[in-house]
């Protein structure tokens, strides 16, 4: 009997040991929520707007600062996946010296779930978390202006206009690049079309598939003149 008591002392004492948490609060072999660790409470969680808006949409995506330098992506990935769904989870690193920059990103299936993320405190690996707005990625600036290769050297206003207005849509203004001496066309031209949109759709249009006068046209972003070819040397007069 004593030894069955002694035995049921130490089984008593070893589930003691497992279940207690280490001093930061969580076990050492992976963090808990902030709700878990006294920093969220215990609010209901937000409901799943059925459509969402462009600017709920965003906030799926989220900053997390304050990494530790040694928190790997999955250890990232397995603690946000106790607040819902992790579509992507990623750490930055400096790319000369590999290590890690001390912040990520996250990005939530739910927009309810990112919110019950951005209403807590987080704390991993010993570092308290800071959550907030994801910088949305740079795009690069619509232009409605394009630039015309592939012009035949008679072409007229009026031919590239036809053409051009009856496939892709009204342009704003055309400017056909011409030798001062003889007048003839030096093979391209400018045109700003007078929506974006148009523009867009000129420039993904497969090559060859517009043509004027029988050639095919080369149609691309148009580059600002200070990025333009510099001029070459002047012929002595």
């Amino acid at each position: 009997a004593d030894e069955e008591l002694a035995r049921e002392d130490e089984l008593a004492v070893a589930a003691e040991e497992v279940e207690a948490p280490d001093e930061g609060g969580y076990a050492a072999a992976e963090a808990v929520p902030a709700s878990a660790s006294g920093g969220g409470g215990g609010a209901a969680p937000e409901p799943e707007p059925a459509e969402l808006t462009p600017d709920q949409d965003r906030k799926r995506r989220m900053f997390v600062g304050g990494l530790a330098w040694g928190t790997t992506i999955d250890t990232m990935r397995r603690y946000f996946e106790s607040f819902g769904e992790v579509v992507d989870c990623s750490i930055q690193y400096h790319g000369a010296t590999g290590k890690s920059r001390g912040f990520g990103f996250l990005t939530m299936a739910r927009y309810s779930d990112a919110m019950r993320v951005r209403t807590q405190q987080h704390h991993l690996e010993g570092r308290a978390l800071q959550i907030s707005d994801a910088a949305p990625p740079k795009q690069a600036p619509v232009s409605k202006r394009v630039y015309l290769g592939g012009l035949p050297p008679d072409v007229t206003e009026e031919d590239i206009t036809s053409v051009l207005v009856t496939k892709l849509g009204n342009i704003e203004s055309l400017q056909v690049m011409r030798f001062p001496d003889t007048g003839k066309g030096r093979g391209f031209a400018f045109v700003t079309f007078t929506d974006e949109e148009v523009a867009k759709r000129a420039v993904q249009s497969p090559r060859g598939s517009l043509e004027v006068k029988g050639c095919p046209l080369i149609i691309t972003p148009a580059q600002p003149k200070s990025m333009g070819p510099k001029p070459g040397p002047q012929p002595p007069g």
